[in-house]
């Protein structure tokens, strides 16, 4: 990658400007905004910057052209829950959503929400994590757009379809969100808008031969996380989760870049009660039981620490809380076009 100008943004001007476009453009509730806002906020300040702020510009165009309904549990049982999202943004059907999920965990030690007719909701570990702040165990998966092929295939079928698990802990949520591919789909258009070359082992060309041309890559495959296994995870809850959501499946997901229309976007969501056959003491006590045996295995003599899932995220959450987030100047550029573009102040002034 080469060296590219970047502007580093507070936290603080992040958020006050994706609220700012959300109400002027949308004219959304504020706890709505405050639920798309904080998502994408969220994910640039761990440096998950291909599901930051970025989004937000095709969000905003798909809510602008798109009808919406009322977000409303369709079906009720005492563990689980269908869910129409509306046509609504993913972060905010999201945490509809998972809130549901938690509400039956509190009662039954186990909750889930499935959700059809919604968007894409940016990094699946910030909806995790949000329930693993509330002392919930959290998993969510989702539909994605298609960019995955069948292994041995040369047709996109299946979405990347990511999946996250947070545990809390006293310090940090313990969080695992990984997608079915080696990259993400928007790590790919942000290579592009800068002009990097890509690795060889994130993309194929249409024809199924890595390549490190961005561009090309957008027309070709993403490659699969450990080969046919990755394959199988995707296809795998591509099934649980579009079957469940009445058939919205990952063919029939519009990109971001594609704002008429529902996205036909669909979630699982699961929340976990974890003291529900021994106390919280206990929970506590035999995670930091555990949490101590990890940090005592024997080390590579350059490794200063060993880290758990999520841990260098928040590392960098720390970091970026007080250094600013920073956006390579293309992005703010772009940015900046789509605020005129609806008359809402600029995320930045030179």
């Amino acid at each position: 990658m080469s060296e590219t100008e970047r502007i580093a943004l507070p936290e603080k001007r992040l958020r006050e400007w994706c609220t700012g476009v959300l109400k002027k453009c949308c004219g959304v509730s504020d706890d709505y905004a405050f639920a798309v806002s904080d998502a994408l906020v969220s994910a640039n300040l761990r440096g998950v910057d291909t599901h930051g702020v970025n989004l937000l510009q095709y969000w905003v165009r798909r809510f602008k052209n798109s009808t919406h309904t009322d977000m409303r549990v369709t079906g009720d049982m005492p563990a689980l829950c269908h869910i129409d999202g509306g046509g609504h943004m993913g972060p905010a059907v999201s945490v509809f959503a998972m809130d549901k999920a938690m509400e039956k965990a509190a009662k039954t030690g186990v909750g889930i929400a499935i959700v059809e007719n919604s968007s894409h909701f940016g990094a699946t570990g910030h909806f995790t994590c949000y329930a693993a702040k509330k002392g919930f165990v959290g998993f969510a998966t989702t539909t994605a757009y298609h960019v995955m092929t069948p292994w041995g295939g040369l047709e996109t079928f299946i979405g990347n379809n990511p999946f996250a698990i947070s545990f809390p802990w006293k310090e940090f949520p313990i969080m695992l969100d990984i997608s079915n591919s080696v990259t993400a789909r928007n790590k790919i258009i942000n290579y592009a808008r800068e002009g990097w070359p890509l690795p060889e082992t994130w993309a194929t060309d249409s024809e199924g031969v890595p390549t490190t041309d961005a561009q090309k890559a957008l027309k070709g495959f993403l490659q699969p996380i450990a080969g046919y296994k990755g394959v199988g995870i995707a296809m795998i809850f591509e099934i649980l989760i579009g079957t469940l959501a009445h058939g919205q499946y990952s063919k029939g997901v519009k990109p971001n870049a594609e704002p008429e229309g529902s996205q036909n976007v669909a979630h699982f969501f699961m929340a976990i009660k974890p003291d529900c056959f021994m106390t919280q003491k206990e929970v506590e006590e035999t995670l930091e039981k555990f949490v101590a045996s990890f940090r005592a295995v024997k080390r590579m003599k350059d490794v200063d620490k060993l880290l758990l899932p999520g841990e260098l995220e928040h590392i960098r959450e720390m970091e970026r809380k007080k250094t600013g987030v920073p956006l390579t100047r293309a992005l703010v550029d772009e940015l900046n076009k789509f605020s005129a573009e609806y008359g809402a102040q600029p995320l930045w002034k030179a």
